[in-house]
């Protein structure tokens, strides 16, 4: 698989209260197709992961809210921006006006994330394959 270039978005994470009321509503509106076989083993009451056809979105999911994630990220919708290296662009974040959120997580064997401010108090995610 070919690396996107820095910045391209390569998911969508969605907080919900239900995932399957969630999912059954973007299922009806927008026609996504969720599966319960994520790459990070979550439960189904957890995390649903949904496919999108087309070349912007790839992938993304519905993440149940709990206490710390929504205190780390404000609960809102967020993209995640494809970096070569995350600790690179936490750097030009914090040197931008944004700040760094939480810790760099993996995602499975597959994938790093961090969570981060911009400048305008907005909630993202930077994101790298594991190469």
């Amino acid at each position: 698989m070919p690396l996107p270039a820095t910045g391209t978005p390569v998911g969508l994470e969605i907080p919900v209260k239900d995932t399957k009321r969630a999912s059954e509503f973007y299922s009806a509106v927008f026609n996504w197709k969720f599966s319960a076989e994520s790459h990070v083993g979550a439960p189904e009451e957890y995390l649903l992961v949904f496919k999108v056809d087309g070349e912007m979105f790839p992938g993304g999911g519905i993440i149940k809210k709990v206490p710390e994630a929504e205190l780390a990220v404000s609960g809102a919708t967020k993209i995640f921006l494809y970096v070569d290296n995350i600790e690179s662009a936490i750097e030009k974040i914090e040197a931008n006006g944004g700040k760094a959120l939480g810790e760099k997580e993996a995602e499975g064997d597959q994938a790093f994330y961090q969570y981060f401010q911009d400048s305008e108090g907005n909630a993202q995610a930077v994101y790298t394959y594991n190469k």
